[in-house]
């Protein structure tokens, strides 16, 4: 007969190696099951938004100038270039800022992965990413480059998942990464329409 001692001691002995292993997996990563449902969960979330790298990867101020001076449907109108300039500026800005806000929310929320959602009007975005794809935290710390705006009057949202949302992606969402290479996205030269009041800053 085993006595009560000993029993005690070998459940607690199971439980700390249960504790440990999942543990972990949390801690790596990983897990037993390798579908597509729970694939964000493999990857460890960073806790990190260094703007100037994000920065890096966007072109610059004076780039994006001069090449809307290029296109400017108003080239005998200096004035008006000069507000066509300024709006397509202003509304990547507004864009930039708006989706690095959702990462750093979501950061101090814990969320682990984000979706991609798409403008129907946009339609350079619309040709490069289907609606509801996403991208884990770790991805998106990897690779910069796939923090919207991604071209000129891109529209393009990140929307943050909660930990629940991401372990049970179901078959209507599509990950962004289908290998370690980046996806191919638009150029940022590409360019949508954007609405007249916007445009004309009014």
């Amino acid at each position: 007969m085993i006595e009560p001692l000993c029993i005690g001691t070998a459940v607690m002995t199971t439980a700390l190696v249960g504790a440990r292993v999942i543990f972990t997996r949390r801690r790596t990563g990983k897990s037993d099951g390798q579908g597509a449902g729970d694939w964000p969960c493999r990857f460890p979330f960073v806790r990190e938004l260094p703007r100037q790298t994000v920065l890096d990867h966007q072109p610059s101020f004076a780039e994006m100038m001069d090449y809307l001076e290029e296109i400017s449907p108003f080239a005998r109108d200096p004035g008006r270039t000069r507000e066509f300039q300024r709006c397509y500026i202003a509304f990547w800005n507004r864009s930039l800022e708006r989706n690095l806000a959702e990462i750093e929310d979501g950061d101090r929320m814990g969320a682990e992965s984000y979706y991609y959602e798409i403008d129907g009007e946009d339609p350079v975005c619309s040709r490069h990413l289907q609606q509801r794809t996403y991208a884990s935290r770790g991805e998106i710390h990897a690779h910069p480059e796939v923090i919207p705006p991604f071209h000129l009057g891109c529209s393009c949202r990140l929307r943050r998942l909660s930990y629940l949302s991401s372990c049970r992606l179901d078959t209507s969402f599509h990950p962004l990464f289908i290998s370690d290479n980046p996806p191919i996205l638009p150029d940022w030269r590409e360019r949508a329409e954007i609405r007249e009041h916007v445009l004309m800053c009014g």
